[in-house]
């Protein structure tokens, strides 16, 4: 076999293509299996083709193009160079169409041979698929072209030996090889460099070129463990690092807010939080001043609370940045943050942020502020309450003399029933006015309760000092006062205590000057007295009283009635007074004037009332046996004006009558003290006429002991007036007391009322008072009380002749 030979069978058993193409027409002379199964053709298909039908349609026309500038160029060495027909020699990548419509990449060479049968020369040309190869280049290169990722190799110099990625382009020179420090010169990535070229793997963030690159570093290794080379790939993280610095910078903001927002709930006072929040405000945005002008109730314009900085000229101005703290139309304060730099949005979202927490505790500053204010003054007056009088009052026992006035209105309780609270609130604020006028400037007026005040006095070194305040104080409430278009007067009890080492306790001082007060107004109303050890003993043996007459009232057998007669002027006993008494378990037997204005006092007169008039109904029930006389025996007793207002009173009677006199059997008749008369209310006035609607007859007790208007007593249900003991005792004695006497018997004989003389102690009154023909009789002369009910005789009429007008009802 010759060399040709030889050729073409290793030609045929070669596993890469091979191809033979002729110089002139360029079509297909031979192939191999390879080159079949590389362009997935057959042999007989490939050998009528040519070399131009099987290159991809788009490299066709570059393909002629370089075929003419070829032949332009002359004939080449047949082994060595571009040949005259346009082949060129050496390797490149040529892409053939495959009849599927898939591209195959092949590395092709060709060289010129002249070796043919004919002569004629042709281009052998072998090649090897290199599709998948060609493929991952591609894929390579979309990454490379589409991600943010720059590629480095380096040398043990530091050269860059070669570039690809972002970078690349813009600050790598390949043919210069530049070096790592020339391209990133004073920036971080050259101690990086230079910790790589010692052989550690090195990574970090750095900023270059207005841009953030995570950089990895790993060193390649020779054999023998010297580093030949360092592999660089940087990434462009500058939006992650820009998200996370932005994180960071919110974090912050949120830590700082969630901090003033702690701090807003501990804080007491206001300016350490505006403090606080200025100064972080100014360190977080860097800012040139931070200011907070709080907006005062009352004020012509904000005032400067805090400032962190230098504040700007005028600092009623405006910043850069206000924000109100609160809301809008009425801000509790102004935040304004200066700076020269414009504000992001995110730096306003902040500031807001922080403005929100200061509004939420300027609200509870301010909701604080007045439930201390309310803790410790009075709503309806505004003055000191007793807690914060108590409080002053401790304060000022430490450092000098103090004295207390304590202060109850005299007859406060009728203005509020009478005229309504409304106008007793209207008293009271104008009471408060008139104490703080008649006090020194730092004297401390105080509301205690109703209508009770106390005045603090600081520098009291004696007691006339006091009762000069206390003499201005009682004046200036006797003034008359015009409410609603009504003139009201009270007068004021004053009671006053100076502090002494048996007085060094607030609770103690005030507790003396309350007891000096009540002794003032039982003493005499619309006065004052100085507190003595005394009066505390008088207190103390009133309140035992007091405790012991509620055990009274719970005790079977300590409270008893007896029974005083009522004669006519003839001497016939027509009825029976019943007068309570008290049965004291260690004071013996007690007469009403001990306990009876206490139960006044105390409220006690409504339970110890009722006792009495059960007691009496029940006991005259059984005064006669058989049939009733006619007219049945009277049965007296008296009840208090709390008991003509209680709203359980008249059903309370109703009942009993029902219960007890169903058929007449006693009369009953209540006795009214004059006083109750005088305030006349309504309610009085109703309870008198269904009293009388219920048979019950009605007396004035005491009359002539008060000032009640002689005009209404023809308006009121009464069937008589009792005339006050007091006139009776004297009237033998003293003429005017006698006058009296005559004028009240007249005055109830020309009304058509019964006259009752009570009190009658010798013979000389009886006779004085049979002369003046009074209708009923009552006294010890007569007929002591006793704790039975007397016997009764039949009434016989007066000894003297009556016209009609003197008749009673």
């Amino acid at each position: 076999m010759g060399q040709a030979g030889e050729r073409l069978d290793l030609f045929d058993r070669l596993d890469i293509g091979m191809l033979a193409v002729g110089t002139t027409d360029r079509r297909v002379q031979r192939v191999n299996a390879a080159t079949c199964r590389i362009l997935g053709r057959s042999e007989s298909e490939l050998l009528t083709m040519s070399w131009d039908m099987l290159l991809h349609p788009a490299d066709r026309a570059a393909q002629l193009v370089t075929t003419r500038q070829s032949a332009a160029g002359g004939q080449a060495d047949g082994r060595t160079g571009h040949q005259a027909d346009g082949w060129p020699g050496g390797q490149r990548v040529v892409r053939f169409a495959r009849p599927d419509g898939s591209t195959v990449h092949v590395l092709a060479t060709a060289i010129l041979l002249r070796d043919g049968p004919d002569g004629e020369p042709y281009y052998l040309s072998q090649f090897q698929n290199i599709t998948q190869e060609m493929t991952a280049h591609h894929h390579l290169r979309l990454l490379l072209d589409n991600t943010p990722v720059a590629l480095f190799l380096m040398d043990p110099n530091g050269r860059i030996v070669f570039t690809d990625g972002e970078m690349n382009a813009a600050r790598v020179d390949p043919d210069r090889r530049s070096t790592i420090v020339e391209t990133f010169q004073d920036l971080p990535v050259t101690p990086m460099a230079r910790r790589a070229l010692t052989g550690e793997r090195v990574c970090g963030v750095i900023e270059a070129y207005s841009r953030h690159f995570e950089t990895h570093m790993v060193p390649i290794f020779s054999a023998d463990g010297a580093v030949t080379s360092v592999a660089v790939v940087a990434t462009d993280v500058t939006e992650r690092e820009e998200a996370l610095t932005e994180l960071r910078i919110r974090a912050a903001e949120q830590q700082i807010v969630a901090d003033l927002g702690r701090r807003a709930l501990t804080s007491l006072e206001p300016d350490p939080l505006w403090t606080a929040s200025a100064t972080a405000i100014a360190d977080h945005l860097h800012a040139d001043c931070v200011t907070i002008h709080e907006q005062h109730p009352g004020h012509t314009g904000p005032h400067l609370a805090v400032h962190v900085g230098t504040p700007p000229p005028g600092t009623n101005a405006p910043g850069e940045l206000t924000v109100p703290i609160g809301p809008p139309e009425h801000p509790t304060a102004i935040l304004a943050v200066h700076r020269s730099s414009p504000f992001a949005a995110r730096e306003c979202a902040f500031i807001d942020a922080v403005a929100t927490i200061l509004a939420a505790a300027a609200a509870r500053f301010q909701v604080e502020r007045e439930a201390r204010f309310h803790a410790w003054h009075d709503s309806l007056t505004g003055l000191p309450n007793r807690t914060a009088l108590l409080d002053r009052l401790h304060h000022a026992l430490t450092r000098t003399g103090v004295g207390i006035l304590f202060i109850d209105l005299d007859g406060f309780k009728t203005v509020n029933d009478s005229l309504g609270h409304h106008t007793g609130d209207q008293l009271l604020r104008t009471i408060a006015t008139r104490l703080q006028h008649a006090v020194r400037p730092h004297d401390t007026v105080a509301r205690l309760s109703g209508d009770e005040f106390a005045i603090l006095c600081g520098n009291i070194t004696s007691a006339p000092t006091l009762q000069t305040i206390a003499d201005r104080v009682v004046t200036a409430l006797a003034q008359p006062t015009t409410l609603d278009g009504r003139t009201v007067t009270v007068t004021a009890s004053v009671g006053i205590a100076i502090s002494s080492p048996e007085l060094a306790d607030p609770d103690d001082l005030l507790r003396a000057a309350d007891i000096a007060m009540y002794t003032a107004k039982h003493s005499g109303r619309g006065h004052h007295l100085l507190f003595d050890e005394a009066m505390r003993a008088c207190l103390l043996d009133r309140l035992t009283t007091e405790n012991d007459l509620r055990h009274a009232l719970a005790t079977p057998g300590e409270l008893r009635l007896h029974y005083q007669p009522i004669l006519n002027p003839t001497g016939d006993t027509i009825g029976a007074e019943a007068l309570i008494r008290w049965q004291h378990p260690t004071r013996g037997l007690l007469l009403p004037d001990i306990f009876i204005p206490l139960a006044e006092d105390t409220g006690l007169i409504t339970p110890l009332g009722r006792w009495a008039l059960h007691t009496a109904c029940h006991t005259a029930a059984t005064w006669t046996t058989g049939p009733p006389l006619i007219p049945p025996p009277h049965i007296t007793i008296n009840v208090s004006a709390r008991q003509l207002t209680d709203p359980d009173f008249l059903p309370d009677l109703t009942h009993l009558l029902h219960t007890t006199n169903p058929d007449d059997r006693y009369q009953l008749c209540l006795e009214i003290t004059e006083s109750t008369l005088i305030h006349d209310t309504a309610a009085v006035t109703a309870t008198l006429h269904a009293l009388r609607a219920l048979g019950i007859t009605l007396y004035i007790d005491d009359f002539g002991s008060s000032h009640s208007s002689l005009s209404r007593l023809h308006r009121l249900p009464l069937d008589g007036l009792k005339i006050d003991r007091r006139f009776i005792s004297t009237m033998t004695d003293d003429p005017t007391d006698h006058a009296i006497v005559t004028a009240v018997i007249h005055l109830a004989h020309t009304l058509g009322l019964t006259a009752i003389a009570e009190g009658i102690e010798t013979p000389a009154q009886l006779a004085a008072l049979s002369t003046l023909r009074c209708d009923l009789l009552q006294g010890c002369h007569l007929a002591r009380p006793g704790p039975h009910l007397p016997a009764l005789q039949p009434t016989t009429g007066p000894t003297w002749p009556a016209s009609e007008a003197d008749q009673p009802r």
